[in-house]
Protein backbone atom coordinates (compact mmCIF):
# COMPACT_ATOMS: atom_id res chain seq x y z
CA UNK A 1 0.00 0.00 0.00
CA UNK A 2 1.16 3.70 -0.82
CA UNK A 3 -0.24 6.86 -1.47
CA UNK A 4 0.62 7.94 -4.55
CA UNK A 5 2.01 11.38 -5.86
CA UNK A 6 -1.75 13.35 -6.22
CA UNK A 7 -3.19 12.20 -2.68
CA UNK A 8 -4.31 9.08 -4.20
CA UNK A 9 -3.94 5.30 -2.78
CA UNK A 10 -2.44 2.87 -4.48
CA UNK A 11 -3.18 -1.15 -3.50
CA UNK A 12 -0.93 -4.35 -4.59
CA UNK A 13 -2.28 -7.78 -4.03
CA UNK A 14 0.54 -10.35 -4.57
CA UNK A 15 -0.28 -13.01 -7.25
CA UNK A 16 -3.24 -15.41 -6.08
CA UNK A 17 -4.72 -12.54 -3.26
CA UNK A 18 -7.49 -12.05 -5.06
CA UNK A 19 -7.34 -13.86 -8.21
CA UNK A 20 -5.61 -17.01 -9.62
CA UNK A 21 -2.32 -17.29 -9.10
CA UNK A 22 -1.70 -17.24 -13.19
CA UNK A 23 -3.50 -13.82 -13.14
CA UNK A 24 -0.10 -12.82 -11.69
CA UNK A 25 -0.77 -9.68 -9.09
CA UNK A 26 -3.02 -7.09 -9.20
CA UNK A 27 -2.99 -2.91 -8.53
CA UNK A 28 -5.89 -0.87 -7.47
CA UNK A 29 -5.61 2.75 -7.69
CA UNK A 30 -8.17 4.82 -5.73
CA UNK A 31 -8.24 8.40 -6.30
CA UNK A 32 -7.70 11.08 -3.40
CA UNK A 33 -11.76 12.21 -2.95
CA UNK A 34 -12.61 8.51 -2.53
CA UNK A 35 -9.32 8.16 0.08
CA UNK A 36 -9.24 11.00 2.16
CA UNK A 37 -12.48 10.11 4.02
CA UNK A 38 -11.21 6.72 5.13
CA UNK A 39 -7.63 7.94 6.74
CA UNK A 40 -7.47 8.46 10.14
CA UNK A 41 -5.78 11.32 11.13
CA UNK A 42 -1.97 9.96 10.64
CA UNK A 43 -3.15 8.70 7.58
CA UNK A 44 -3.93 12.14 6.25
CA UNK A 45 -0.33 13.67 7.82
CA UNK A 46 0.86 11.10 5.23
CA UNK A 47 -1.31 11.72 2.43
CA UNK A 48 -0.36 15.79 3.24
CA UNK A 49 3.30 14.39 3.27
CA UNK A 50 3.09 12.83 -0.05
CA UNK A 51 1.32 15.36 -2.31
CA UNK A 52 3.19 18.21 -0.34
CA UNK A 53 6.71 17.10 0.90
CA UNK A 54 8.35 19.41 3.55
CA UNK A 55 11.92 18.99 5.20
CA UNK A 56 9.72 18.09 9.07
CA UNK A 57 7.56 14.79 9.28
CA UNK A 58 5.58 14.90 13.06
CA UNK A 59 4.74 11.05 13.25
CA UNK A 60 2.85 12.11 16.45
CA UNK A 61 4.11 9.11 18.33
CA UNK A 62 2.91 9.80 21.95
CA UNK A 63 4.98 6.75 23.76
CA UNK A 64 7.01 3.66 22.68
CA UNK A 65 5.10 0.18 22.54
CA UNK A 66 6.11 -2.25 24.90
CA UNK A 67 8.08 -5.33 23.51
CA UNK A 68 5.59 -8.90 23.48
CA UNK A 69 6.53 -11.82 25.32
CA UNK A 70 6.13 -15.03 24.48
CA UNK A 71 5.22 -17.88 27.02
CA UNK A 72 7.97 -19.91 28.74
CA UNK A 73 6.75 -23.27 27.93
CA UNK A 74 3.84 -23.63 25.55
CA UNK A 75 1.50 -26.35 26.04
CA UNK A 76 0.78 -29.01 23.11
CA UNK A 77 -2.15 -29.27 22.16
CA UNK A 78 -4.58 -33.07 21.34
CA UNK A 79 -2.36 -33.48 17.90
CA UNK A 80 1.30 -32.46 19.45
CA UNK A 81 1.51 -29.84 17.79
CA UNK A 82 2.70 -26.17 20.23
CA UNK A 83 0.82 -22.91 19.07
CA UNK A 84 3.40 -20.15 18.96
CA UNK A 85 1.82 -16.96 18.27
CA UNK A 86 0.69 -18.13 14.73
CA UNK A 87 3.13 -20.09 13.85
CA UNK A 88 2.11 -23.96 14.48
CA UNK A 89 5.38 -25.87 14.97
CA UNK A 90 4.29 -30.18 14.34
CA UNK A 91 6.48 -32.52 17.04
CA UNK A 92 6.31 -35.92 14.99
CA UNK A 93 5.90 -38.82 17.70
CA UNK A 94 7.72 -41.82 16.99
CA UNK A 95 5.70 -44.87 16.22
CA UNK A 96 3.72 -47.22 18.99
CA UNK A 97 4.97 -50.82 19.13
Amino acid sequence: MACTANGGLRVTFDRGEVGVPAAGAYTVAFPEETVTPWLSAFGQRVQRQTVTPSRSLDLGAAHIPETATLPLSPLPDNHGSIAIGRVRQTHHRPPLE
